[in-house]
């Protein structure tokens, strides 16, 4: 979470956006009908949290020791995408290139303004019709485009609006969620595979943001249908092959507060929570029997945030708290779902995590002779490890 000072306009990210109700709270509902899940969150953050078990998931689990045997260390990953027989990962400010392995293959891309190089952080996706990578370069506001199995630079398009994140597409579209601006009502952007632009998504609201706190869009694909949903709003949204957007999930955060008017200005020796009741939801997933939700009470510039799991489970229609998926395959890490790609969900944890979990329930837990081995040969300053669940 960003906050940009009181009184400026450049948003980077999409905020919640809320109508006025009967209490004077906004809720952001647009284009919401009846066919959607409808889930109540501040009535089950209370409750115990519920034990689910990776063996609902899957009856495998596959673990991607990243190569530790170059410079690039990983101390973080904002994005990661599987295609082919590669592995695409993304620290925020680059875009790194690996096998099916784990072994590192390139960087792709360099800094600087010339053709196929990108300032600032950047943004990713994979083409995986034409085999490309696109890289959004934030402060150039330009799109590079990549081979995708020799990181070759091709091409690259200029965009005229912030870019919070995207994806390709089938037949060369690509979908841009933009930055939340008052003068930009498209919230989302449709162009062709050279950045002209075809179509939209509306969201008049825009014009009416007083606040400087940023949205950011959890943005993901599920066969073959484009879901997304900002942070800070209270919808999940399915957008078909015809480019039709509907309401998937609705949220009811009883949020007392909007979004919309909240104005932070950080004070460096207080980093506390502002806003500690607000209820917001940084990242969200689905498959076919759960829908995964990352929750956050609070608004913290700068700290770590306070965050929450809960679980949706389609066949019983139940929302629960949960700690992750607890490993019963193998008797490992416990399983939360960060990214889905290919058909496939994927977590991670650091070298120096695995080391101390194993340490400590050596004694309580029967671990597999594959979670052992992964065990040897992890030092405590490694690379992180890649937790792949094939649904």
């Amino acid at each position: 979470m960003t906050t940009i000072k009181k009184g400026q306009y450049l948003i980077w990210g999409l905020c919640i956006i809320l109508l006025l109700n009967s209490c004077g709270i906004r809720n952001d509902k647009q284009g919401v009908g009846g066919d959607h899940i409808a889930l109540n969150v501040r009535k089950q953050l209370d409750q115990s949290a519920k034990d689910f078990y990776l063996s609902d998931l899957s009856q495998s689990i596959e673990y991607i020791k990243l190569d530790s045997n170059t410079s690039l260390f990983l101390s973080n990953i904002s994005n990661l995408k599987i295609a082919e027989d590669y592995i695409f990962i993304s620290d925020g400010r680059g875009l790194y290139h690996y096998d099916a392995d784990g072994g590192f293959i390139r960087e792709i891309g360099l800094k600087g303004r010339g053709p196929g190089e990108t300032l600032g952080p950047i943004r990713f996706a994979i083409d995986s019709y034409d085999n490309e990578i696109l890289v959004y370069s934030t402060l150039s506001r330009v799109v590079n485009v990549f081979d995708m199995e020799t990181g070759e630079y091709i091409r690259d398009f200029q965009t005229d609006f912030f870019v919070s994140g995207f994806e390709v597409l089938k037949e060369g579209v690509i979908a841009f969620f933009t930055g939340e601006v008052q003068d930009n009502v498209n919230e989302v952007i449709f162009t062709d595979k050279e950045g002209n632009i075809f179509n939209q998504i509306v969201n008049s609201l825009r014009s009416e943001m007083k606040g400087n706190v940023l949205g950011i869009p959890s943005v993901y694909k599920y066969e073959e249908n484009l879901y997304y949903q900002y942070n800070y709003r209270d919808t999940l949204y399915r957008i078909n092959q015809q480019l039709d957007r509907s309401a998937f999930a609705v949220f009811d955060f009883d949020n007392r507060e909007s979004h919309n008017e909240f104005v932070i200005v950080p004070d460096p020796d207080n980093m506390v929570a502002f806003y500690p009741d607000y209820i917001s939801i940084p990242r969200v997933l689905h498959n076919n029997g759960f829908l995964f939700a990352t929750l956050q009470k609070g608004i913290y510039p700068g700290i770590k945030q306070d965050l929450q799991r809960m679980v949706y489970e389609k066949a019983t229609g139940t929302l629960n708290p949960t700690d992750g998926f607890i490993n019963d395959l193998d008797g490992g890490m416990t399983f939360w779902p960060r990214w889905s790609s290919e058909g496939l969900l994927i977590d991670y944890h650091h070298a120096y995590e695995i080391l101390e979990y194993y340490h400590n329930s050596r004694n309580e837990e029967q671990h597999s002779e594959v979670f052992i081995d992964l065990v040897s040969n992890l030092e405590e300053h490694d690379n992180p490890v890649l937790m792949v669940v094939r649904e």
